[in-house]
């Protein structure tokens, strides 16, 4: 049964700038595609599905947004619009943002005119191209001069983007943190074993080989990021948790100097709820090593030999600092812990017969149900597919606004596709992203129909007008 994403779900965070509005106009020189048709289609701020046939042009159509939307210059974003044959393309974002680009006389290559428009603010250039349709604006310092105006305007719009193709080569319009600890887009291509021996020719044999190592690799160094990204997020929030031990033992002597004078309502019964209570929230963050193991034990211990009065009191006031800077480091580290305890339990969720692990020391770690090691080559395509698409998710929305992902589907059984943009959103349930997906799949579209733009040929039913 497919698992339809409700309308809580995606309204969560209201993202402060998301596109509700493409429009393609002669795209390859045949297709004109409004999307949605109606402009008042509400519910696509965190999700929207390009739904159309094979050759309609969905991949063509996120690298045109990707290219579009992005503040770079010198990067092949505007020599990608001069390459792709379109005579115009309009972006509409919220808050009276679009940004397009346009050729007049229905010309469909080449030079075109680039625009951005941002509240009152609007700023155009001619982007010309040589024969090969290559960008020269640089060569025109005026024209030069306008395109970094108009960039500079995108960029104030703090407009990250993020783009993950459907071979799993990832782009983004700024340094991302998956591409500065990976220095590179990874490719991966599955060969298996078997294929391997029957390849007569050493050659190509070795170059397989090395594909297949190449492939371990990657794996490997994509899991490396994420645990390096959670060590940082850690630290991070660590400090914005930790009370300093100096605060801790003013706490603590104020507490105890007011103890004879405070007469505390607390019973000892409510002291050891209260740590109680503590040390359950705390042993799922200890579990991860978000937070040093503790001995709750011994204070319960304790607490449980006093009957007096005055020494509960007392011991009140004393807890009362240790209580406080623990909750307040638990809280400050709950959001990392929800997303390890959300990707671990996601990815087990889809593994059969393997568990994934981790613990802020020792990183990731996988293995077989039955506790023996598993080495990373030996998950299938369709696994490390799934682990490649969630990482970067993970990495992307820590600052992404705007998601693009090429086929999400590929290499997932029909089961995985049932609940895998369930499971995509739940990683940005904290952040302002929005998803944009190309897809084959009828599992990912029947549950989310509300969020299905379909592409249809506007220029078909224009031309026979």
């Amino acid at each position: 049964m497919n698992e339809t994403i409700t309308d809580s779900e995606l309204t969560l965070h209201k993202n402060l700038l998301y596109i509700k509005y493409i429009c393609i106009e002669n795209l390859f020189g045949y297709f004109t595609y409004l999307l949605p048709e109606d402009e008042s289609h509400s519910s696509l701020d965190k999700l929207m599905i390009l739904y159309g046939d094979n050759g309609s042009g969905k991949t063509t159509i996120l690298r045109l947004i990707f290219n579009l939307l992005s503040e770079k210059n010198d990067s092949g974003h505007r020599t990608f619009l001069a390459k792709t044959k379109f005579n115009r393309i309009v972006v509409r974002l919220s808050d009276h943002v679009e940004i397009g680009a346009y050729r007049p006389n229905n010309i469909i290559s080449g030079s075109y005119f680039y625009y951005a428009k941002v509240g009152e603010k609007n700023l155009e250039v001619h982007v010309t191209t040589d024969a090969d349709c290559n960008v020269k604006v640089r060569d025109d310092e005026k024209k030069s001069r306008q395109l970094n105006k108009i960039l500079d305007l995108i960029k104030s719009l703090n407009l990250s983007l993020y783009f993950l193709s459907d071979d799993r080569k990832s782009m983004s319009n700024s340094g991302s943190y998956f591409d500065s600890y990976s220095g590179e887009s990874f490719d991966f291509k599955i060969i298996d074993h078997y294929e391997i021996s029957r390849v007569a020719n050493k050659a190509i044999r070795d170059k397989l080989r090395r594909e297949k190592d190449q492939e371990i690799v990657n794996i490997e160094a994509s899991l490396a990021t994420l645990t390096q990204w959670i060590r940082d997020k850690t630290i991070y929030y660590s400090n914005i948790g930790e009370t300093s031990n100096q605060s801790i033992y003013t706490d603590l002597i104020t507490s105890v100097s007011n103890s004879t004078q405070n007469k505390s309502s607390k019973s000892k019964e409510y002291l050891i709820q209260t740590i109680d209570s503590l040390a359950k929230r705390s042993q799922e963050y200890s579990d991860f090593g978000l937070i040093s193991s503790f001995d709750y034990k011994k204070i319960f211990d304790s607490i449980e030999s006093v009957d007096d009065y005055e020494t509960i009191n007392f011991i009140n006031n004393i807890l009362d600092p240790f209580i406080e800077g623990s909750n307040a480091k638990l809280g400050a580290l709950e959001s990392i812990k929800n997303i390890i305890n959300t990707f671990v339990n996601s990815v087990n969720s889809y593994f059969s017969n393997k568990i994934i692990s981790f613990n802020l020391n020792s990183g990731f770690s996988l293995k077989y149900v039955n506790g023996d090691d598993l080495p990373p080559n030996f998950l299938s395509s369709g696994e490390k597919q799934l682990l490649l698409l969630f990482i970067n998710t993970i990495t992307a929305t820590d600052d992404a606004t705007i998601f693009i992902i090429d086929e999400p589907e590929i290499s997932l059984n029909i089961k995985w596709q049932r609940t895998l943009l369930k499971t995509l959103l739940s990683f940005s349930r904290n952040s302002p992203v929005q998803f944009i997906i190309a897809t084959h799949s009828v599992e990912l579209l029947t549950s989310n129909s509300k969020r299905v733009l379909k592409l249809t040929n506007r220029k078909v039913s224009l031309d026979a007008k």
